[in-house]
């Protein structure tokens, strides 16, 4: 994992001009999808955000047939609620009227757009040019059919990428005010899924080779 030495940073037009077409390139592949109605595993964390809003501590523990099987609560779902207050507070603040789901698959975008611009800055550590793998995150296609869900996919993908770029750059340019953010995205991550957690022996064990060198 160590980055390539002869791998210069890009400039700063260089970044802005690149960052702008990912933008555009993001917004335009989420355009067709910003109507569709709310589908797949949708719905059950619509209702998890429902229950959020009145047991904020609790927001799983609600009665649930998921696939056709009761369950007495959803405790013991694989994900951690940072997702289901998210759409809690959209719930809170845009309602739930017919013909609205373009606003909370919008809000959804942000979370492909840091995905897309962290893979940039990650792979800006590794080659020079960085925009190709970053547009070629932002047009795979089972990116481009996730990316507008409200789902945990993406923004889980979307916290790991953000807490491995800050990393990687607070520790291959000294830039430590980095770490911050990038403990705040890796907190972020094990909030959206449980299994984000391993980010942190990865993580751990980078550093140690990187000071060993």
């Amino acid at each position: 994992m160590d980055a390539p030495t002869q791998i210069q940073t890009p400039r700063r037009s260089e970044i802005q001009r690149d960052l702008a077409l990912l933008l555009l390139t993001v917004i335009l592949c989420s355009a067709p999808f910003m109507s569709q109605p709310f589908h797949m595993d949708d719905s059950f964390y619509m209702d998890m955000a429902r229950n959020a809003q009145d047991e904020p501590l609790y927001p799983n523990d609600i009665p649930y047939i998921f696939e056709g099987r009761y369950l007495p609560d959803m405790g013991s779902h694989s994900h951690p609620p940072l997702q289901t207050y998210f759409l809690a507070f959209l719930q809170r603040l845009f309602g739930e009227e017919e013909g609205i789901e373009w606003i909370y698959h919008t809000a959804t975008v942000f979370f492909a757009l840091l995905a897309v611009i962290s893979f940039y800055f990650l792979s800006a550590r590794f080659v020079a040019r960085p925009i190709w793998p970053a547009a070629a995150l932002a047009v795979s296609p089972v990116f481009l059919v996730m990316s507008h869900t409200l789902m945990t996919d993406v923004p889980n993908l979307a916290f790991w990428l953000a807490s491995l770029a800050c990393f990687l750059w607070a520790a291959e340019l000294g830039r430590s005010i980095l770490y911050l953010p990038g403990s705040l995205f890796l907190f972020s991550a094990m909030f959206t899924s449980y299994q984000s957690a391993i980010l942190v022996p990865l993580l751990a064990f980078y550093l140690f080779r990187k000071r060993a060198r």
